[in-house]
């Protein structure tokens, strides 16, 4: 059952993480894998939400395909229990997808109006916000790296987000812990290589008609991106059609899905991170820190 998608028949019995799963972008990445016969540990903080997620794939897909585990990927000891669960159930773990963020509205202090400035930021909403965005993937991760490795095989999914929205005014909550991500995604790209295990990014391309965005940047929801855009390029990226594509940034938006789909990953892709910048900036060696 591919509800409408390509079809990826090596999809089938990977055992896959996605977090912030239940609602947004990562409802649809879950359920899209969960439909072409992947087993998804689905976490969002939300238990209600959740469930609610779950029982209405497994109806969908005739199959217990959704194990939801409620919690919060801000704690290392939930990231490394997720991980543990999947090892315990499958004794494997193929593909982690770090979706969960906050927004950057989640360090505004109770009544405060108007672009919140750093330094009106509620500091401990600040720290939990970056820690959600940028720490919370480096957890999951790093747990579950080494069944990857054993296995030979692996995928690492982040969403970041676009750059203007990283750097952004009114944004300091948000961009630094998705920059991290950025750049960890780059980082671990060379450090895995010759493992089989791979790290990308992907992206919606641009504002997204799900709830981070209910209350942000004034445009009504019809006039967003559909977050069923993320289909396409995640099942690309958790198949073997992607063996070897690593330390790319893919974006939605750019997915064409009338191109043939090793085309469309070429044609939305770049390099993940800030790999311009090395041939802007002239540095004397002695300067560059090994």
């Amino acid at each position: 059952m591919s509800n409408g998608l390509p079809i990826y028949k090596d999809i089938e019995g990977r055992v896959v993480v996605v977090t912030g799963a239940s609602v947004g972008l990562g409802a649809v990445m879950a359920q899209a894998l969960a439909l072409q016969g992947a087993h998804v540990f689905a976490v969002a903080r939300t238990k209600a939400r959740l469930d609610e997620f779950a029982d209405r794939v497994n109806a969908t897909a005739g199959r217990s395909a959704i194990t939801p585990i409620a919690g919060d990927v801000a704690s290392r000891r939930l990231c490394e229990d997720v991980v543990a669960a999947a090892i315990e159930k499958f004794d494997r773990l193929d593909i982690v997808i770090n979706n969960a963020g906050v927004g950057s509205n989640h360090a505004r202090p109770d009544g405060f109006q108007g672009t919140l400035k750093f330094w009106n930021c509620d500091p401990e909403l600040w720290v939990e916000a970056v820690t959600i965005n940028g720490i919370a993937p480096f957890y999951m991760t790093h747990a579950a790296v080494p069944h990857m490795i054993k296995g030979g095989w692996g995928r690492i999914i982040n969403n970041t987000t676009n750059f203007h929205t990283m750097l952004g005014p009114g944004r300091s909550c948000y961009g630094p812990g998705k920059a991290a991500l950025e750049a960890s995604t780059l980082i671990w790209s060379k450090e895995l290589e010759g493992t089989g295990v791979t790290s990308n990014v992907i992206i919606p391309g641009g504002p997204t008609a799900t709830p981070i965005h209910e209350k942000s940047r004034g445009i009504p929801l019809d006039q967003m991106l559909k977050a069923d855009i993320m289909g396409p390029p995640v099942l690309w990226l958790a198949s073997s059609s992607s063996d070897g594509v690593t330390g790319r940034r893919f974006s939605a938006r750019h997915w064409d899905t009338a191109l043939p789909a090793q085309e469309a990953a070429m044609k939305a892709s770049q390099p993940a991170a800030w790999d311009t910048l090395s041939t802007r900036v002239a540095i004397a060696p002695q300067y560059i820190e090994s």
